[in-house]
């Protein structure tokens, strides 16, 4: 959601609260009386579906859902405006024979890409739904719901919340619930057919290919959108809603041990331990929020600012489906009297973003179901002006609290070789160099090369330095896969006796024993720069001016980019009293970085002033073992 977006949604807030007087009632509870006056012109049409279901009391549940849907469509909205219209255009002609649920997906992408954000307008349900587009969608949602397999009965109130909403999120208001989605896959009888997970992911599969096709659409901005886990989550719901199959879109804003947020999806299913069915794939969530139909609580703060994301008032706080939760109580000490909110942030993206939140009292605030094993920063906003508390706090697996407190009395030394932690891959990576053959040759032919050594170690993203115990000086110096690992090598680094790198012109012979010098992928490996990689050809390696005599190799694997690398610009920080604090600012001369006398209990920052962005915190414990959060 963009800015003009998020204004609009702003302004629709204040509204609220303006009508319903007081307004502390409005977003904490499904109000029908509320909706009703909010529904202005379109008042008469709400009036229609709830009249028409009170006439036979066969239909007692149907009206329940009428009131269920009408209550809590305060906020709903479509995205609108000429703009949409051509959009919509377009992706009924490239996608024609598509399902309307797939179809209904592309349309809410424009609401994602910045530079379409200030064509679109805000519709929002409320002043603009019909009764007849409202009795259509409860009667197919109440076929399905008969309709479901065994395996998924579900009760009426998640009957409501996972299979009655008539939107996914902000796309445009159309009956998405036909039969059109059964069609595409083919099924005679939804009750007939037995659901499996591996046949949700045989569907899903399926639709995102369908969904590639959009790069065929006319605007050249929704053709570069690269679509990501948001569009695959709404895809899943939205799939298995119109074939009755209970299920949510659950999100983590802020990953709380890396970089970034996550989108999936989750099936409402009786057979698991939870009732809970989801492909979320990291193991420490600080909060998980479910997107619901129903309104739920959010901070009624009118004198300080308030995160947006908090100011969603369809985000639902589902962590306990996912972790070993703990409630936290926080005292924020002397805060200013005008402050009702504190927030709990977790760092990611280079900064510090608020994950929850909670009511102050008496400048305490109870923070409910936060996830252990995780380090967060107490927040608050005085007006528009985010403050944090003194120190960050780390919640561990047993639920304990303990404030990061650095010690400037006790220090230590230590040596920081990166910014960011390890990864599999990483380790994956490095380790197929292993049996790569280093060779030599005074010509450029294939078969005159000799075998001088053998790669039998690796770093993880590290360089590693193989030894030449060889007298001999060549001018062509490379390796050579023998064992048809097809590994890729980011660096390679020829230094002679002294340790100084020798340069030359990159070469490769090809599997047909062709000579080239210059190719386009091997000089990935001789760039300088660790985030470009290659294969290495039948022999990829340097030509030199001369024979030289080489007495060792550095090789790195590919990474991330997120080692120590010579001549770049970092800075050592720690947080103490409510702010980072520069410790030192050094460039690097080698491939690792010597800190002496840092304090000790504290969360430390490593930060490359030169290029990257992925950086995070990390504590070291009394025996120099580093830990990144």
């Amino acid at each position: 959601m963009k800015s003009k977006l998020k204004n609009s949604l702003r302004l629709v807030l204040i509204m609220i609260v303006s009508i319903a007087c007081n307004g502390h009632e409005a977003l904490l509870r499904a109000d029908l009386d509320l909706a009703l006056r909010m529904s202005g012109e379109n008042r008469p049409e709400l009036i229609k579906v709830l009249r028409h279901y009170s006439q036979n009391p066969k239909d007692s549940l149907k009206l329940e859902s009428a009131k269920f849907l009408i209550s809590n469509m305060i906020h709903h909205y479509s995205i609108s405006g000429e703009y949409m219209d051509k959009h919509i255009k377009d992706v009924d002609s490239v996608l024609n024979n598509l399902p309307s649920p797939i179809k209904s997906i592309h349309y809410r992408i424009p609401a994602q890409i910045d530079a379409i954000s200030p064509q679109l307008k805000t519709e929002f349900d409320l002043l603009n739904i019909t009764s007849d587009f409202l009795i259509k969608n409860i009667e197919r949602s109440f076929e399905l719901w008969e309709d479901m397999p065994d395996t998924f009965k579900i009760s009426f109130e998640n009957f409501c919340e996972y299979i009655l909403p008539y939107r996914i999120h902000n796309e445009p208001l159309i009956l998405w619930k036909d039969s059109s989605m059964i069609n595409y896959f083919g099924f005679e009888s939804l009750k007939n057919y037995e659901f499996s997970m591996s046949s949700y992911q045989n569907f899903y599969l399926s639709a995102t290919y369908d969904l590639m096709r959009a790069n065929k659409l006319s605007d050249a901005l929704m053709r570069k959108y690269s679509q990501d886990c948001i569009e695959s989550a709404y895809l899943s719901v939205i799939i298995n809603r119109s074939l009755g199959i209970p299920s949510a879109v659950d999100f983590t804003p802020h990953h709380a041990t890396k970089d970034d947020r996550h989108y999936w999806y989750a099936n409402i299913d009786s057979r698991y331990l939870n009732g809970n069915y989801s492909r979320y794939p990291n193991p420490f969530a600080a909060k998980v929020y479910r997107k619901t139909f129903s309104l739920n609580p959010i901070p009624e703060d009118l004198n300080n600012f308030v995160p947006d994301f908090m100011l969603d008032p369809y985000n639902r706080d589902v962590t306990e489906l996912y972790e070993n939760v703990v409630d936290v109580e926080y005292d924020f000490e002397k805060i200013p009297s005008n402050i009702e909110y504190g927030y709990l942030s977790v760092f990611n993206s280079l900064s510090w973003n608020e994950i929850v939140w909670a009511r102050l009292k008496s400048g305490k605030a109870i923070f409910k179901k936060m996830g252990r094993e995780i380090i967060y920063l107490p927040t608050y906003y005085d007006s528009y002006n985010q403050k944090y508390g003194k120190y960050p706090i780390l919640i561990d697996a047993k639920g304990n609290v303990k404030e990061i407190i650095p010690n400037k009395n006790i220090t230590q030394d230590v040596q920081l070789r990166r910014k960011f932690p390890l990864s599999n891959h990483g380790e994956y990576t490095g380790r197929r160099l292993v049996g790569y053959k280093l060779v030599a040759s005074n010509e450029n032919i294939y078969s005159k090369f000799d075998s001088i050594s053998v790669i039998r170690s690796y770093k993880n993203m590290e360089f590693d330095t193989l030894a030449v115990n060889n007298d001999k000086e060549y001018m062509y110096w490379g390796f050579t896969d023998v064992l048809f690992q097809y590994a890729r090598f980011a660096e390679i680094h020829f230094l002679n006796k002294n340790g100084k790198q020798i340069k030359g012109i990159p070469f490769s012979i090809g599997t047909d024993s062709t000579y080239m010098e210059n190719d386009f992928t091997t000089r990935f490996l001789f760039d300088d720069n660790a985030l470009t990689s290659s294969n290495i050809r039948k022999i990829s390696g340097v030509k030199f001016d001369k024979p030289e005599n080489i007495a060792y190799v550095e090789y790195l694997p590919p990474n991330d980019g997120n080692g120590i690398y010579p001549d770049n610009d970092y800075e050592l920080l720690y947080f103490d009293n409510g702010e980072w604090v520069s410790f030192e600012r050094k460039v690097a001369t080698g491939y690792s970085l010597n800190f002496k006398g840092i304090p000790t209990n504290a969360l430390f920052w490593l930060r490359n002033h030169t290029e990257g962005k992925e950086e995070r915190p990390f504590t070291i414990n009394k025996n120099g073992k580093i830990r990144f959060w």
